[in-house]
């Protein structure tokens, strides 16, 4: 009231003499509150953006081997049925061979754990004539049978991998991974190397490098580390993973896995996975934020075009009496539709200006955080910035555009007159 009393008889003239005085000053409010609102928006949307695009970079990443459409059975072997060495490993495989004779069945191998499980085994390596001051490697222990490396396609760089002929009568030997000869072996040769392990009383030698293949999730929480591959027949294991690469459907292949465990030994719980399964809960803490902040992104996207929407609606109602003068005196209207949609798209560039300043002060702000989170992705990717701009732009247009095309249905006689 007080300010109304400040308001000249001319101003209230000009509003049309309806109770506008305070029109000028509810509409900054109103446009302020849609800058704020574009802002943080666009804060949401680029985080959800750079989740997202972190996402794909992990479901994109090179894990070390080709083949990633494989089945694993899970179970143990009781030593009241497996006492000895020799009648493990014979159940191995027949287990094995049994599982590479199915139809459909591209191949079968077996690993003591599994990939991407959350299990390890690992040991000190205590390399036989390594020069005293330098540091005793420590490796992830894994093994597999001798058609691991072909069945998950991890491929050879050196040497040669495990074959049938390593038994337990024979040389104990073991592939090693690149990571791990890069670690340890950098100006050296492994192959030839010989090395013992925990309380092992075998000296086994290292006869190939195959690529370093993750077993473990992408999180900067789980670093890579190097890994040793030693012949099951060697050291038969309690636990056994089939692994089998088939072009069947889980639905087809998992009973028939059971079924043939069952049979060797009814016992025996058997549990059934697949490695893609088995890839993404280890890496859920990348797929979980990114779920989470796209549900979010799209709420937010959707207010922030209810408020621009609203915004123009108001504008529209509000100025009927100036369009219906600007129309009477000629002008077009796709140029009053211009007017409209430019007034609001100035206002939507800047709150995208004011959110991405906001959002790269964030990045830098909270750098350790997002390091956790992101994967091969900076928190000031320009590319996931400019996108976000310009999605958003566009639905501004959209949301702009829809209330402002009542200003084309305006009778100016008509609203000359109410006026």
């Amino acid at each position: 009231a007080l300010r109304l009393l400040h308001l000249s008889v001319a101003d209230r003239l000009r509003d049309g003499g309806r109770g506008r005085g305070l029109g000028h000053s509810a509409g900054w409010l109103r446009q302020i509150l849609v800058l704020t609102q574009v802002a943080l928006t666009l804060v949401v949307l680029v985080a959800a953006g750079l989740l997202t695009r972190s996402l794909r970079e992990v479901e994109n990443a090179d894990l070390g081997f080709t083949n990633r459409d494989v089945l694993l059975a899970t179970a143990n072997l009781p030593d009241q049925r497996f006492p000895t060495a020799e009648q493990r490993v014979t159940a191995i495989q027949k287990l094995q061979d049994l599982a590479s004779g199915f139809p459909g069945v591209d191949g079968a191998a077996v690993i003591n754990i599994a990939p991407f499980s959350g299990a390890d085994n690992g040991a000190i390596i205590n390399v036989l004539g390594r020069p005293e001051g330098e540091p005793m490697p420590v490796a992830s222990i894994r093994h597999v049978s001798a058609n691991y490396f072909s069945t998950l396609g991890i491929p050879l760089l050196r040497g040669r991998l495990l074959t049938e002929a390593d038994r337990a009568n024979s040389q104990p030997v073991a592939v090693i991974d690149s990571h791990l000869a890069e670690t340890y072996w950098p100006n050296q040769d492994p192959l030839g190397q010989q090395f013992v392990y925990g309380d092992e009383e075998l000296t086994f030698e290292v006869v190939g490098i195959a690529k370093h293949m993750r077993h473990d999730g992408l999180q900067p929480s789980h670093p890579q580390e190097g890994f040793i591959y030693i012949p099951l027949a060697q050291e038969p294991q309690e636990v056994v993973n089939l692994l089998v690469d088939s072009v069947l459907p889980q639905e087809s292949l998992a009973p028939m896995l059971r079924g043939l465990i069952e049979d060797l030994a009814p016992e025996m719980p058997v549990e059934v996975r697949s490695l893609p399964a088995l890839i993404r809960r280890a890496n859920a803490g990348f797929s979980t934020p990114a779920r989470l902040s796209e549900g979010m992104a799209l709420l937010a996207a959707l207010l922030a075009a209810v408020g621009i929407y609203s915004l123009i609606a108001v504008m529209v109602r509000s100025r009927a009496r100036e369009i219906g003068i600007r129309l009477t005196l000629g002008s077009r209207r796709r140029q009053i539709l211009a007017l409209l949609t430019r007034r609001a798209l100035l206002l939507v560039a800047g709150g995208i200006v004011a959110g991405l300043v906001l959002s790269w002060w964030l990045g830098k702000l909270y750098l350790q955080t997002w390091s956790q989170l992101l994967y091969r992705t900076s928190p000031h990717d320009p590319l996931t910035y400019a996108a976000v701009s310009v999605l958003f732009l566009a639905l501004a247009l959209l949301a702009s555009w829809i209330p402002s095309r009542r200003a084309l249905r305006i009778d100016p006689a008509q609203t000359l007159r109410e006026e």
